[in-house]
């Protein structure tokens, strides 16, 4: 979803394990910018045509499958010719997918009908982990627009992977910078790094005066954000920003042993998310933001109850994860309708809430 990554854990009377989580990644080779003037675009990509490469990866290194592939430009699906060499060509001739990997290369920077504006690139798939059901992933990045003339850049941060895991140790990252005047080769970056749940004002420098970065998993706390700022003449002229992912770092919500309330009174649990590294100690994370859901479970006439519990029926704190609900909304009318509204008539039987909190890495 930028690259979020979510940890799970759920709650009747005790704690359960967390669950799987996967990545799609969109991976450039370099800056997505034309160029163009009043003659038309005169960018030339076809010595060094720009290349997107997706990216599915399972946490818990389980086996993933891609199924239909598909690529969108402006909401468009491109449509692809048959099969050569391991590659389709679109119709258009514009474009070129990976028929393995899936990767676009975008053979020719004239995507345009005489209007220049910025287009969106959109790849979507199909993702089956181990036998869980399909999913549906997406992911979106922009084909940026400049005249020449103006004095504009466009810089961005290129790299073969962003997630860390058991196998792939360390990512390099990459940077290319576009102006209006055509590609740049001499300038600066300066790195920085935030981590999740921090500010989004930048909090530390890496390092000066270098293009690449190379991060090991030592350097990366679970998620961070990297910033590079690209100097021209020592002027910051343009900022671009990539999320690297640890995911051999296992996250687990950890919530109370036991969870009871009293009659007529009212139960509170607030969940702490930690980062449990495969080296070292386990240490708190702080979330960007809590989510939960709640359920009935079983009623007392031993009825399965699939249905959601009324948010009018708790309070919850975003911010904190803090969730409270009174011991009286904890019943449920067994006479009433299955598809009706569980909460009319008489609440005389008891239910006990399955409380279900997600942390947003």
């Amino acid at each position: 979803m930028a690259q979020q990554q979510y940890a799970y854990g759920t709650v009747t009377i005790k704690r359960l394990p967390t669950g799987d989580n996967v990545q799609l990644t969109l991976n450039i080779s370099r800056a997505l910018a034309i160029v163009y003037n009043d003659n038309g675009v005169t960018t030339d990509w076809s010595s060094n045509p720009p290349v997107v490469t997706p990216r599915v990866i399972s946490q818990r290194g389980q086996a993933v499958t891609v199924t239909q592939p598909k690529w969108y430009l402006d909401g468009t699906e491109i449509q692809f010719g048959e099969e050569s060499g391991g590659k389709k060509t679109s119709t258009d001739g514009i474009f070129e997918m990976n028929t393995t990997t899936y990767a676009l290369t975008i053979k020719s920077a004239n995507i345009f009908s005489g209007i220049y504006y910025n287009r969106l690139l959109r790849f979507s798939c199909g993702v089956v982990v181990g036998s869980a059901a399909p999913m549906t992933f997406s992911k979106e990045c922009e084909i940026q627009v400049l005249k020449a003339g103006e004095n504009s850049y466009i810089g961005a941060i290129t790299s073969g992977n962003t997630i860390l895991d058991g196998t792939n140790t360390t990512v390099t990252l990459g940077t290319s910078l576009e102006s209006s005047q055509g590609s740049v080769t001499s300038y600066a970056v300066v790195w920085y790094k935030s981590l999740p749940g921090t500010d989004a004002e930048i909090t530390t420098g890496i390092t000066d005066a270098t293009k690449t970065l190379t991060l090991a998993r030592g350097d990366v706390d679970g998620a961070i954000r990297i910033e590079a700022h690209f100097i021209v003449n020592s002027i910051v002229v343009a900022k671009a920003g990539i999320t690297v992912i640890d995911m051999g770092d296992d996250y687990r919500v950890i919530l109370s042993e036991e969870v009871s309330v009293e009659y007529g009174g009212t139960v509170s649990i607030t969940p702490r998310l930690v980062r449990m590294p495969e080296n070292g100690s386990p240490t708190s994370v702080t979330p960007q933001a809590w989510g939960v859901e709640v359920d009935n479970d079983k009623v007392l006439d031993d009825q399965t109850m699939d249905s959601e519990v009324p948010s009018t029926e708790y309070t919850f704190i975003p911010a904190t994860g803090e969730f409270s609900m009174s011991e009286t909304s904890m019943y449920y009318n067994p006479n009433a309708t299955i598809t009706a509204d569980l909460y009319t008539g008489d609440r005389t039987a008891e239910f006990n809430p399955v409380v279900t909190f997600e942390a947003e890495i």
